[in-house]
């Protein structure tokens, strides 16, 4: 029964992957976007990186790079997030696009941080279809909200107090 169950669970995720077109991030404008490389299962050396206005930009190799290095991606603009590999023989996934063989070779977990862990499989046709040949996770972490160094409520109450002070004054002097 647990079995069937995970099963179920998994054609559901798989179903919502369908309706998804592309990362994006709620409330976080403004913030840092971060890559990580979580792991592979691939046989080859597959580059991976992100996109910006149809261009690649790379930022790792697998097996040259370490489980868990995270790369900058710069501030989020609002938008969409587009990551993508690319194979030894230059065949390239875009998240969430079909490749040149019609196929979208890409699934997706979106984590309770708002992240989203992207899943690629790296072979023209589907392969293995285990989306398991390069992981990612794409990250977006808030601008801090700055505080003011001089507590704002001080001003209002600085003028309460000198107003105070003044009428106090301007008394004493007509006594």
């Amino acid at each position: 029964m647990k079995k069937i169950s995970l099963i179920l669970t998994f054609l559901l995720m798989c179903i919502l992957v369908s309706n998804v077109s592309a990362i994006s991030f709620d409330n976080c404008e403004g913030g840092n976007l971060t890559l990580t490389y979580v792991n592979s299962d691939a046989g080859y050396d597959d580059e991976f990186g992100y996109v910006v206005t149809d261009s690649l930009l790379p930022l790792g190799i697998i097996h040259h790079v370490s489980i868990g290095s995270t790369y900058s991606m710069g501030v989020y603009t609002g938008g969409h997030v587009q990551i993508y590999i690319k194979d030894p023989y230059d065949n390239v996934y875009k998240s969430f696009q079909p490749a040149s063989d019609g196929l979208v070779h890409t699934h997706y977990v979106i984590k309770p941080d708002g992240s989203w862990t992207i899943n690629f499989e790296d072979l023209l046709g589907g392969g293995d279809l285990d989306y398991d040949d390069v992981i990612l996770n794409v990250a977006c972490t808030p601008r801090p909200i700055p505080t003011p160094e001089f507590p704002i409520i001080a001003v209002p109450a600085a003028l309460i107090i000198g107003l105070i002070g003044a009428v106090i004054f301007i008394q004493n002097i007509k006594k």
